[in-house]
């Protein structure tokens, strides 16, 4: 099995992290944080090791893959250096005024932002859950078309490069270059705010929730626990997708405004809202299945139902851990191996 060297970076850049949030795990005090990061610690870990493999099934050529991750290893290195560029220059203007470094304390930071909407910051992160989910759907339609398109003019064709590669590729951009971002924030924010930059402490003021004051952003184990999802056949790659950002929007949307009835096993969790999480479960799952197995639609519908029934008592029991993991996690591999045993 060929094994492109040019994946070697982004191996690297993903074991850093694994590195570098074992020693906050290691160094916090904070239960909370340190099972976030445990859990996040798996994640990237899982990343690392399918990182050479990731474009495996696509019809790309070794030419190609070694072109794609080529690209790949520009982009994030390039992005990461911008970053740490920034870092540097903030620590040092820091370290020349003492008295700035105190201004941007992360505690005084805290007390700034509990006073803003949070229905303004929760409904920012439901749009991103959308956004998320679309994305990937979209990526796939475009770049498969364009593919089409070079197919039929005999354009870029020595390259090795297929459609369902090069949406793959661009879906990991998409993934792990915000995840990176986030994650790298993150660790500053815990240990060393001061050398954030002014744009990463607008947007923690308008999208950082209270349960993430101490702990990581919830909408990273979202972004990289799907990538090992990315090997699995696109219909049930997608399913994961908009079950694990729509339906847990739809549970929490429907929850909070409408929600009445507790759950006495989750004492957060309503009727209301995990029954609206699990009829959009069963609805993407059908919608994205569908068109795939035309033939046998009662398999669909049977795959449809369990997954929503699936969803249905993860989220009514969970109580402990962010739904981001449990739904990415758990969840994702109940669809996976579903669609494994029914299809």
């Amino acid at each position: 099995m060929h094994v492109s060297p040019f994946a070697t970076p982004l191996v690297l850049i993903n074991l850093s992290f694994v590195i570098l949030i074992s020693w906050h795990v290691y160094s916090t005090e904070i239960q909370e944080s340190r099972l976030n990061g445990v859990l996040l610690v798996v994640a990237f870990l899982i990343s690392t090791i399918l990182t050479p493999f990731i474009l495996k099934g696509t019809g790309a050529t070794n030419a190609g893959e070694n072109f794609l991750f080529s690209i790949g290893s520009l982009f994030f290195t390039g992005i990461l250096v911008i970053i740490l560029v920034l870092v540097i220059r903030n620590y040092m203007i820091c370290r020349k005024q003492p008295d700035l470094k105190e201004e941007r304390d992360y505690e005084q930071f805290l007390k700034e932002i509990e006073v803003m909407d949070d229905g303004y910051r929760d409904w920012s992160r439901k749009v991103l859950h959308v956004v998320i989910a679309v994305v990937p759907l979209i990526i796939h339609v475009a770049v498969n078309a364009v593919d089409q398109f070079f197919k039929e003019n005999d354009l870029f064709q020595d390259l090795g490069i297929t459609g369902p590669s090069a949406a793959r590729g661009i879906n990991l951009l998409v993934f792990w270059g915000f995840s990176y971002m986030i994650t790298l924030q993150d660790l500053f924010r815990f240990h060393a705010f001061h050398c954030i930059p002014g744009w990463g402490v607008r947007w923690l003021k308008v999208s950082l929730e209270k349960k993430e004051f101490k702990s990581f952003i919830a909408s990273v184990p979202l972004l990289m626990g799907v990538v090992p999802f990315m090997l699995a056949p696109l219909d049930a790659f997608l399913a994961v997708m908009l079950n694990c950002s729509l339906a847990d929007a739809a549970s929490s949307i429907v929850g909070r405004n409408v929600g009445k009835h507790h759950i006495k096993l989750g004492r957060k969790k309503t009727w209301e809202g995990v029954t609206g999480g699990a009829l959009v479960s069963f609805s993407v799952t059908f919608i994205v299945i569908f068109p795939f197995h035309l033939g046998i639609w009662s398999r669909v519908l049977g795959m449809s139902v369990l997954v929503a029934c699936s969803y249905a008592m993860l989220d009514a029991v969970n109580e402990s851990i962010d739904d981001n993991y449990v739904n990415t996690f758990i969840l994702g591999g109940i669809i996976i191996l579903l669609h494994w045993l029914i299809f």
